[in-house]
């Protein structure tokens, strides 16, 4: 075969997976065990990888899976542990006093508590909690689901215990390779996985500052009295202030701390919410209510990775094969890196953002990319760290029009049906994320000296 159509053939099961679930609107339940034995089957008659590495591929999936929904549970317990004690009603009730400007209110609730919640659950929790809470205090459903959304960007690649880091791009590699080259050369996995970590937070606190300016505007703009832009401008010193409180720490915990001292901090927070809920109820059936609830969610989502994580393995694990072909993410970024050159770095959180709203998870998008943009990055000559910040930033605002997360948080305020509407909003500020992003890629690798350790070794 030709190198463009082993590019094809390697790419085929993600394209067939977005064919499904974009184009014909299958649930994620029904395509991604379609895209899994897709995936099986080329890897054992086109790479021809043995049955053997193939099984192995899987099962290493299955325990990445659990370690996933282990954390997926926790998100989900703690949520509906806050809906059945009654303590979203007592946080609902001290955020209707603090002001009655909406434009304030968006942005505290949204922004700040969203971001709290982010950090502490993820997996679309912020959307699905501040949504109601703001049609709760007198928000039009649609403006919540849109404010919900626009949160789920600048917070998520260190939400739910630096997940998206930690699993999703530490998972998404072929660590054990790309390790034996740090340790030859003196440095180590922790190093890198840093490196990667260092690049997200200061690009995610470039562009995220300007989130809470987005929101405003966009909220006066289609349901404000006179639908003026200008009307979000007129509060832009508070905007920019509560852009930069939450964008500023951010950043340096990330930088000096890693991926998981957000969420630490996050976890701690949640503890005192929790302590507080028991103020709210000394019963402990609310909790049974709430058990049975998440277990009865995690079946669903654990249904999909049980399918979505060993087809990523299966990918990253195919270059061990009968065929001497190279493996499927090196295939699919070598072909990448001819088509579009030293330009790639501008579409890279494209890509990040494409596997988001295709799987619903920032987390996903980085098991199915990073390895992916890693070896474009190696095919170019640039860093991989920066490349793999590129793919973790992209993923993260991928979340803003992430189907399964529009369709929850539409169905938390009784607006389901009507994703269309809320996805040709939320479109624009993803737009501006992505092109910021990609303007600060090219920068990035081009006109700054960025370190990434892989370069140094050669």
């Amino acid at each position: 075969m030709t190198d463009t159509l082993l590019a094809l053939v390697a790419f085929s099961p993600i394209l067939v997976a977005a064919v499904l679930l974009v184009g014909l609107n299958w649930p994620a339940k029904r395509a991604m065990p379609v895209a899994f034995l897709l995936t099986a089957f080329i890897a054992l008659w086109g790479w021809q990888m043995s049955p053997t590495r193939v099984f192995a591929s899987t099962l290493q999936g299955l325990v990445i899976t659990v370690t996933v929904l282990w954390i997926v549970f926790g998100a989900i317990l703690m949520l509906n542990t806050l809906k059945h004690t009654g303590a979203i009603s007592a946080i609902r009730g001290g955020f209707t006093n603090i002001s009655p400007d909406r434009r304030i209110q968006a942005i505290i609730i949204a922004w700040c508590f969203g971001a709290f919640i982010e950090g502490a659950s993820g997996f679309g929790t912020p959307a699905a909690i501040a949504s109601p809470l703001l049609v709760a205090i007198g928000f039009p459903a649609l403006a919540a689901v849109l404010l919900g959304m626009m949160i789920q960007s600048t917070p998520v690649s260190f939400g739910a215990v630096g997940t998206p880091i930690l699993v999703g791009i530490n998972k998404g590699l072929d660590s054990e390779i790309i390790g034996q080259t740090l340790s030859a050369g003196g440095s180590s996995w922790e190093v890198y996985l840093q490196q990667v970590t260092t690049n997200v937070a200061l690009i995610h606190a470039v562009v995220g500052t300007l989130m809470p300016v987005l929101m405003v505007m966009m909220l006066t703009r289609f349901f404000g009295r006179h639908r003026s832009w200008t009307e979000g401008l007129a509060i832009l010193p508070f905007a920019i202030f509560a852009g930069l409180a939450f964008t500023v720490p951010y950043a340096l915990t990330g930088m000096l701390l890693g991926p998981e001292f957000p969420s630490l901090i996050g976890g701690l927070l949640v503890l005192c919410a929790l302590l507080a809920t028991l103020l709210q109820s000394r019963s402990l059936a609310p909790f049974g209510r709430a058990l049975g609830e998440s277990s009865r969610t995690l079946i669903g989502a654990g249904f999909v990775l049980i399918f979505t994580v060993p087809m990523v393995r299966i990918f990253i694990n195919s270059g061990v094969n009968g065929a001497d072909l190279a493996s499927m993410p090196v295939t699919t970024a070598d072909f990448a890196a001819g088509l579009v050159g030293e330009f790639f770095p501008a579409l890279s959180a494209t890509i990040g953002a494409l596997g988001a709203f295709i799987a619903g998870s920032n987390t996903v998008s980085n098991m199915m990319f990073s390895q992916f943009q890693f070896e474009v990055a190696q095919t170019l000559g640039v860093s991989t760290a920066a490349m793999l910040a590129l793919q973790a930033v992209g993923a993260a605002a991928g979340n803003m029009i992430a189907i399964h997360n529009v369709v929850a948080a539409s169905a938390t305020v009784g607006l389901l049906g009507r994703e269309g509407a809320t996805l040709r909003k939320t479109a624009l500020p993803t737009l501006y994320y992505l092109l910021a992003t990609g303007l600060i890629g090219l920068a990035l690798m081009y006109s700054f000296h960025i370190s990434d350790v892989l370069l140094q070794l050669k």
